[in-house]
């Protein structure tokens, strides 16, 4: 610490010499803007050496005896080069402080509308009351409950909300800018067309927002723990920006990186924060809250081929189908004696496959739910099945660590397929039906060869599989762990195309587009997240009130069905101009 004041000190008087570049000048200004300790420091420097000047002065008249006795002169520059400095230091003192004391009178805004407020600086502290001009050199703040409107002279009209602190300063490069500084708190601005040269300027702890004429919310955020709802990141004091109208450019004030913030989208900031920009139209539209089961943990969702209706699979026992149109539930298929984890429509949407924590898979009417048959073979619980494209075969994968493959007119086994080391968690059959890609906690997906029987290819991933969904084309398969990671697998060959970090605590839902175009994934943040299924670049991320663990989407891709850990399952609309926007998130 000592040596750091030792360096500051040196500065100071390295500017007051005349050793310091423009560059050097240019920032020890804004140091003087930011730091108090640093101004005070200049004061007493300015102090110590008037002191010289007088005693120089005095020095100039008289002669100074030295310890040995001997008489000496003060020679002449002495009390020029501190005369010089001084001079030099009230210009530098102008300069940055000219126009909180010369221009202080001068009136940055007044008052439409207040209560709760107070305003102190150069004017004294006072009571803020309409009709009150507030000046350079003051700041307001708000108490609880409090609020004030501003109108600026350059047709702009400002609310402060509660528990907000706003200063007006002016620019450290244009004594005649005024600039808005909100230090904590919120406030909305609306601002008209401004003059070439001369924008509407509010800067936060964090960055700088430069207006030309729109309607923005701009709020300082102080640390309360937790997650930030946008950010995903623990709390920390931070600088948010919505911006209503207009195009607004926002500059962060540590590295000077800008971006350009348009209409309908905001922007996020804070020490050691991603600056992201935001979208502040949801991707996804809430149309219905289904309710009906009577456990917690909708554990699977499935649309019928022709899209009418759809399943869910509770941990109360039981199936449930549901009209996509009414949005009501049709009927129950109950008889498991366990947690029901997965379930599949025949490609005719006659036949209902279920699986359970039971061991067995049952069979079902798809018209009225009647039972057909049970399917007993594993020796452990049941965790996925699915129709082959064909609908001649049925495929169940379980924590035996075996894929049983069953004859649909016969419900007899045909084959069990055996290899991985852990229990299964996923399977999917190709769109041609000769393929058939597995997922277990033993960090494998193997893809079965049905039709020449050849050994499986395999990919090893770091983390156990969650889910997996081919592409309508069978081009690619995606992949989901309980890292997180989202992965893009070739549909034949098993190859690593790309990879992401989609959620930081455990992917466990996923779905592919019907048109194939995006893959939606779901994890315990809570978020839902859509991606471009080629190259994996975000396309938006939408906050969900409750854990996502089921996915599907609808036929013609416009709904997207969410099934969340309690008893509750959503009906989504898709806003399809996400595909537009990539790399941005929603704030809703």
């Amino acid at each position: 610490m000592a040596d750091r004041n030792e360096q500051t000190w040196s500065v100071l008087c390295a500017y007051l010499d005349g050793a310091l570049s423009v560059e050097e000048i240019a920032a020890l200004r804004e140091r003087l803007q930011r730091e108090p300790a640093l101004r005070t420091a200049l004061a007493e420097l300015v102090y110590q050496r008037q002191l010289l000047v007088e005693l120089g002065e005095e020095q100039q008249q008289r002669a100074v005896v030295d310890t040995a006795g001997r008489e000496k002169r003060v020679k002449w520059w002495v009390p020029m080069s501190v005369a010089a400095g001084i001079a030099v230091i009230v210009g530098l003192w102008l300069t940055v402080y000219g126009p909180r004391f010369g221009d202080a009178a001068e009136v940055v805004a007044r008052v439409e509308k207040g209560v709760g407020c107070r305003v102190s600086g150069v004017g004294g502290e006072r009571t803020l009351e309409l009709g009150d001009d507030v000046r350079a050199g003051e700041k307001i703040e708000t108490g609880e409950g409090g609020s004030v409107v501003l109108a600026y002279g350059v047709g702009a009209k400002v609310e402060v909300g509660e528990m907000s602190r706003l200063r007006f300063e002016y620019s450290v490069t244009n004594k005649r800018l005024p600039i808005s500084k909100l230090e904590k708190g919120k406030l909305s601005a609306e601002v008209a067309k401004q003059p070439a040269g001369r924008p509407f300027i509010v800067e936060t702890p964090h960055g700088r927002v430069t207006v030309l004429g729109t309607r923005f919310t701009l709020r300082v955020e102080e640390s309360e723990g937790g997650k930030d709802q946008v950010t995903e990141q623990s709390q920390i004091p931070s600088t948010r920006l919505q911006v209503e109208e207009g195009l607004v450019r926002f500059t962060r004030l540590g590295d000077g990186v800008s971006v350009e913030v348009p209409a309908g989208c905001g922007v996020s900031t804070g020490e050691d924060m991603a600056m992201k920009v935001v979208s502040l139209t949801p991707a996804l539209t809430v149309l219905a809250n289904l309710r009906g089961h009577s456990a917690d943990n909708i554990n699977a969702l499935r649309f019928s081929p022709d899209g009418t209706r759809f399943l869910s699979c509770g941990g109360d026992r039981t199936t449930r189908v549901w009209d996509v149109q009414t949005r009501r539930e049709l009927f129950a298929l109950r008889g498991h004696k366990k947690a029901v984890m997965t379930a599949a429509f025949s490609p005719d949407g006659k036949t209902i496959a279920t699986g359970s924590f039971d061991r067995t898979v049952r069979i079902w009417r798809a018209l009225d739910g009647k039972p057909i048959t049970q399917l007993d073979g594993h020796i452990n619980q049941v965790w996925s099945v699915g129709f082959s494209p064909d609908g001649a075969t049925l495929a169940s994968a379980s924590e035996d660590f075996t894929v049983i493959l069953w004859d649909t007119d016969t419900w007899r086994r045909k084959k069990t397929l055996e290899g991985h080391s852990g229990p299964l968690r996923a399977l999917v059959y190709s769109p041609e039906g000769d393929l058939l890609a597995t997922g277990a906690n033993d960090k494998t997906v193997r893809l079965w060869d049905l039709r020449h029987g050849d050994p499986p290819a395999v990919y090893s991933s770091s983390n156990s599989i969650t889910e997996m969904a081919y592409s309508p084309g069978g081009e690619t398969i995606a992949v989901t762990d309980y890292g997180g990671m989202l992965t893009v697998l070739d549909g034949t060959t098993l190859g690593m195309r790309v990879r992401v970090q989609a959620h930081p605590e455990g992917s466990l839902a996923l779905a592919f587009s019907p048109d194939g175009r995006m893959i939606a994934t779901a994890g315990p943040d809570p978020s839902i997240a859509f991606w471009d299924a080629e190259t994996l670049e975000l396309l938006v991320r939408q906050d969900t009130p409750l854990e996502i663990v089921s996915l599907a989407f609808g036929r013609d891709g416009r709904i997207l069905a969410g099934g969340d850990y309690g008893r509750s399952i959503t009906l989504f609309e898709i806003d399809r101009t996400i595909l537009t926007n990539k790399n941005v998130e929603s704030m809703q």
